[in-house]
């Protein structure tokens, strides 16, 4: 066994003849935020499900700060999870749900309202201590969702999709503070979603799930520039993937116009301007590209209009092949 704080090794699930995940492996370090991205029914819940032991692996070890949870209860593993709903209690205050489940820690009814108050102040909702769910916001229920997990000093948080049902504004603000919070308090995280960018600005490293299997482990940029194949590439990068299994990423592309003389040491496709829009501030536009009937996303260039004929270049060195 290796000294990393969480271990996953091997760790596949079935169900009769059919594989939901497939040889699943990765290491996390303490205080690690790990991303896990891809498409919906890929595999990612079952991977969180199978960590916190809702889930008894098929095959393989998964290994939490020296200590083999493989066979463990979901109960004894030093382990929480949360889910796409905040699954408050109702009926209880928001100082009753943050206390919920902390009596293996704190005998005495006084130390779980100290500790729970204590949270509360970490998660700014010291002045909601008395209110019910239904008075809150969707954030902040989340947010006591949170401080509830915490209350149990989890060694492994795990999220699966909490931001969901929130709108995208209020979904952006929470993800931000709730990182913030964890990277504060060096709490591990396994977290699960679909939204490459979310992703990307939560997880230290991304693992694109795909297929019931991990397809690439790395750091966000290096995932995003380097896709290992053309699933990833499609999936999670932007850029130009060619019929001959080639990809150029987006930064590597130059929108020029069609009539720009042609530098022999570049590689040139054509192609039309099909639309036009902006994205955090920046403006782009959609290229249908001739050569292979795919359209592609890149920076504006202020010299070509909608409906005018283009060509993308990039440098022959910026284009990679994938093996597969």
């Amino acid at each position: 066994m290796d000294e990393s704080f969480v271990s996953c090794i091997n760790v596949s699930k079935q169900y009769g003849n059919t594989s939901v995940i497939d040889d699943i492996n990765f290491q996390l370090d303490k205080g690690e935020i790990l991303s896990l991205v891809g498409p919906s029914g890929s595999g990612k819940t079952t991977i969180l499900r199978s960590i916190a032991g809702l889930e008894q692996v098929s095959t393989g070890e998964i290994w939490v700060d020296g200590i083999n949870v493989t066979h463990d209860k979901a109960e004894n593993r030093p382990i929480v999870m949360m889910f796409q709903q905040a699954l408050l209690f109702p009926h209880l205050t928001v100082l009753e749900n943050v206390m919920y489940g902390a009596k293996k820690l704190y005998n005495q009814r006084t130390n779980r309202i100290y500790h729970a108050r204590q949270l509360l102040e970490k998660i700014e909702l010291i002045n909601y201590e008395k209110k019910y769910p239904y008075e809150l916001s969707g954030g902040q229920q989340q947010r006591v969702a949170l401080g509830r997990a915490l209350m149990t000093k989890p060694k492994l948080l795990l999220l699966d999709e909490p931001f969901s049902s929130l709108d995208p504004q209020l979904r952006s603000s929470i993800r931000e503070w709730i990182v913030s919070l964890l990277q504060k308090e060096n709490i591990t995280t396994i977290f699960v979603t679909h939204d490459k960018e979310e992703a990307m600005t939560i997880g230290n490293r991304v693992a694109i799930v795909m297929e019931n299997k991990i397809q690439q482990l790395g750091a966000p940029l290096d995932v995003y520039n380097h896709p290992v194949n053309v699933e990833v590439a499609r999936f999670f990068s932007d850029g130009l993937i060619t019929d001959h299994n080639k990809f150029i990423p987006i930064q590597d592309l130059e929108l020029l116009p069609s009539n720009n003389q042609i530098d022999q040491h570049k590689l040139a496709f054509s192609g039309k301007v099909m639309n036009r829009f902006i994205k955090h501030g920046q403006l782009f536009d959609q290229i249908e590209v001739d050569q292979i009937n795919k359209s592609v996303t890149v920076p504006s260039n202020s010299r070509v209009k909608i409906g005018e004929k283009v060509k993308l270049e990039t440098n022959r060195s910026n284009v990679h092949t994938f093996l597969d």
